[in-house]
């Protein structure tokens, strides 16, 4: 008996020490790597250049290329940059989103982090016959979109705390807090509705921050009617604009219906509503999204919206910003 307890106790000691080896290995790596870098939405595409440029290459640049809903010019969902080899020390491989696409002795799929550098997301997707990787990868696509606009929702909210605006104002009205940059500021409020605004070079952007009287009803429509019943409402009474003389107040641009869906967000049920906005009597328009998130334990819905205005200027990245805003909510 004592003999089976001795080899039971070497036993463990063998894994503590292994254990121990491999967590050791582990940090010297992270130690040893730079932080990535990469621009907001791109990816950087590792494939060589006879799969790029044939079936597979049109399949990823028809997925990861598809147009963002909810703007008025045509934009990709992400830039994409393609590059030949990963085993050079080239600067793309610090890149924060890699996509690595290869012929292979197996079929391969896996998401990694901070393989060649920190907070790095790398995709690795390979087949053994062209008709593999294209059949994993429309199996997947959907997967890795998901993965990454999770990612850089993420790096977008670490960007904004680094110098983050107070927002006790916020905190006081709904009994919320939100990760606002500093370079937006209020420029209208009562006791229940705040807007903040920062100017860019080429417009601004806008959040808008309000709660309204619990609803939900059972039909899809019955829902986004209410909301722009009520953002309408709110465009009247607060946005509005004086340009060439003529007064202007924003509305739901009717020429184009909205994309509404169902969702969470800060562990609550909410609906997510993409659309564009218009000042009605002035011609002046651009996106906006809107998350009307069902606090029931308040008898509340708080309305989360932002939208922006750059005439003729792409406005991909800005929504993506005032989404992440957005998604930093948390209650109580």
């Amino acid at each position: 008996m004592w003999f089976c307890k001795l080899i039971l106790f070497m036993k463990r000691k063998a894994c503590l020490l292994i254990l121990s080896f491999i967590l050791f290995a582990c940090q010297e790596k992270e130690l040893s790597l730079e932080e990535s870098v990469g621009e907001i939405n791109q990816i950087t595409v590792i494939i060589e250049d006879n799969l790029w440029n044939g079936e597979v290459g049109d399949s990823i640049r028809k997925k990861l290329t598809t147009t963002v809903k909810g703007l008025p010019q045509e934009e990709p969902l992400f830039n994409l940059l393609q590059h030949t080899d990963r085993n050079g020390d080239d600067h793309f491989c610090q890149n924060r989103n890699i996509l690595i696409v290869e012929k292979s002795i197996d079929n391969y799929f896996e998401v990694r982090r901070n393989d060649f550098a920190l907070n790095q997301s790398v995709i690795y997707l390979s087949g053994k016959t062209i008709p593999d990787i294209l059949n994993l990868f429309e199996k997947k696509y959907d997967s890795i979109i998901k993965t990454i606009k999770h990612f850089e929702i993420t790096e977008t909210q670490k960007r904004n705390a680094r110098s983050a605006l107070d927002t006790q104002n916020v905190r006081n009205k709904f009994d919320v807090d939100l990760n606002i940059p500093s370079d937006f500021e209020v420029v209208s409020e009562d006791e229940r509705f705040v807007w903040f605004k920062k100017e860019t070079q080429n417009g601004s952007s806008s959040l808008l921050i309000y709660q309204i009287p619990y609803f939900e009803y059972d039909s899809q429509s019955e829902n986004l009617n209410r909301i722009i019943t009520v953002r309408d409402s709110i465009g009247t009474c607060f946005i509005q604009s004086q340009e060439d003389k003529k007064e202007g107040f924003m509305i739901t641009e009717k020429a184009y219906a909205p994309y509404f869906e169902t969702t969470f967000l800060a562990e609550k049920k909410a609906f997510k509503t993409n659309g564009t906005w218009e000042l009605k009597g002035v011609f002046m328009s651009g996106p906006f999204i809107n998350y009307a998130i069902l606090d029931k334990k308040h008898n509340r819905v708080m309305v989360l919206e932002g939208f922006a205005y750059a005439p003729s200027s792409s406005k991909r990245n800005t929504m993506h910003e005032l989404e992440a805003i957005i998604k930093s909510v948390k209650f109580d």
